[in-house]
This record gives C-alpha cells, structure tokens and sequence, in this order.
C-alpha cells in the first residue's frame, strides 16, 4: 500500500514540475513588442509593449537595435523605464527617434513620405521588475506568431497533464480501493486486485460489498465481541 501512495504522490510532483516549467516557458516572453511607429526622422518614435505575465510589470530594461534592409546594425538605443503595464495588457510610450540625420523611416511606415530608407528593429528585453532576462525578438516575428507559439505548447501540455491524471485515476480504481475494501474484509487485497484487471473495478467493488465480511474476520470480530463484553 505505502508504494501505491508512494507512486500517486510522485504522479501529483510530475504534474507540478511541468506545470512549473509552462509558467517558465511563459516568462520567456514576459514582455513583448506589438508594434514600432516611426513615420518620419524627426519628432518621436512610438512603441507599444505587452505584458505577457500574470503579475504587474513596473520597469523593464530593454534594447532596440535598428537594422538596414539587409539585417546590417546600423545603431542602437537603450531603455530604462519606470512603467506600469497591467497583467497581459499593452502600454505604448514614445522613444527617441532613429536616423534624423539619414532621413530614416521605419519600413512598416503608412504615411506618405520623401524619406526613403527604411530601417528595421529588434527588441531585446534585459530586465523587468528588476528580474534579469535574456530575451529577444526580431522584426520579423509578429506578436500573432508569438501568441501561436505560446498556444501550440498547451495542447501538447494538456494532453500529458490528462495523461497523467487518467494513471493516477486507474492506480486508485485499480489498486487503491480494491485494496482498501478487501483488507477491510479480511480477504486477500492481491487476490481481489488482480481479479479487478480480469472483469472490471465496479463490478469487483459489488462483488466485494455483496460477500462481505470473510469467515476469518467474522470469528476474530466475534472472539473481540465476546472479550468486550466478559469486561
């Protein structure tokens, strides 16, 4: 019995630890870009960041590389912002604009204008809420693709957390109760699980609540009976 308690605790551990390690795979994209805005080299640029987290986020440390066409960096800017962004919520801010001096547009750009080159970004996550991360994501990578890539994880997830569940379920319906029942009765708990496989827990459990008590148990309870009441 203490190893059938034993491997159900171990069941409930491993259905912790993955849950774990999904709440990890998560934060690898704590915070996310969902768009850049630089229509022309002059005035501010305007970012918008996403909290992929359960928790308030209140400061991020982040990175914006500017990249030609071509992927070549062309420069960079560094953030350090105080900014309350509430739990898988967007918030967007102006930064500094990028290549007032080389009449740069961000590609993505709508409005009409004489400035022809165009740049690229990437965001680099360095830090929020004083936690360090190394986290990356390029201009290429839209935020549907990193919702998609969040989603696809949980069916694979869902399937093995229902995996685990349908073990731990059959070692009780097979092994547990079965056992429970048949030592309550005085009868022989590997005999009556084994017999459980062969036709079925419910039945076994009828058959068991039907028969009772065996004629060892009933003698030893009646022999109890008797000196409980020569007391």
């Amino acid at each position: 019995m203490k190893r059938i308690v034993l491997l159900f605790v171990a069941i409930c551990l491993s259905i912790t630890l993955f849950a774990q390690k999904g709440e990890t795979e998560v934060k690898a994209n704590a915070v996310t870009m969902v768009s850049f805005v630089q229509d022309s080299p002059y005035g501010d640029a305007t970012i918008t960041l996403k909290n992929n987290l359960d928790i308030p986020i209140t400061s991020i440390k982040a990175r914006i590389v500017y990249k030609d066409m071509n992927g070549e960096i062309l420069d960079y800017q560094d953030i350090d912002k105080s900014i309350e962004i509430a739990p898988k919520m967007a918030r967007t801010f102006t930064v500094k604009p990028f290549g007032e001096s080389a009449d740069y547009v961000y590609y993505k750009s709508k409005a009409i204008t004489y400035h022809d080159r165009k740049f690229k970004v990437d965001f680099v996550l360095e830090q929020y809420n004083n936690v360090k991360e190394e986290q990356t994501q390029t201009d290429t990578t839209t935020q549907k693709e990193l919702d998609k890539a969040e989603d696809d994880e949980w069916p694979g997830a869902f399937i093995f957390i229902c995996f685990l569940l349908g073990v731990a379920i059959c070692i009780v319906f097979y092994f547990v109760i079965p056992y429970n029942m048949a030592k309550n009765r005085g009868r022989s708990a590997g005999l009556w699980i084994l017999l459980g496989f062969i036709i079925s827990p419910l039945l076994l459990y009828i058959i068991l609540a039907i028969i009772g008590d065996s004629e060892e148990k009933k003698r030893e309870e009646l022999i109890r009976e008797m000196e409980r009441r020569k007391q």
